[in-house]
């Protein structure tokens, strides 16, 4: 996912959705907060995966020990991408997760390499999902 214009087009607190992808039935997407969360008082890029539920899943939807990794790539030396991963249990009750501290917004910038051209920031999310949701059990 690109996000272009980091810098003019965001405020803190303000987010932004990748298009859906798909593992198996487990449907996500990247939610990025490029200037921050008002938790981090817009103090660091704050990025999550969230579930984007099918539309045939039951309403009890879970998707059991999901393991994910959000990554913010840096545009000059791959090797300093900030990247970050762990397990979670996807359901209607815990849709997304994620880190509200991936990259200090004061170091956002075409010189340090987090951002790219037109000032995008990049990031990666992928999932692992070992069991398929429960609406399958009938």
């Amino acid at each position: 996912m690109i996000v272009p214009n980091v810098l003019n087009s965001f405020t803190v607190g303000q987010s932004v959705r990748s298009e859906s992808k798909v593992v198996g039935n487990f449907r996500f997407r990247i939610l990025v907060f490029p200037c921050g969360t008002h938790s981090t008082r817009g103090d660091q890029v704050s990025a999550f995966v969230e579930a984007d539920p099918l539309e045939h899943l039951d309403p009890r939807w879970c998707f059991q020990g999901v393991k994910y990794q959000v990554a913010v790539v840096h545009w000059l030396d791959y090797r300093k991408t900030v990247a970050k991963m762990d397990t979670w249990t996807f359901s209607k009750d815990g849709i997304d997760r994620g880190w509200h501290d991936m990259v200090r917004t004061s170091e956002l910038s075409q010189e340090s390499g987090w951002l790219g051209p037109e000032n995008s920031l990049y990031l990666r999310a992928s999932c692992y999902v070992r069991q398929g949701d429960r609406s399958e059990e009938h």
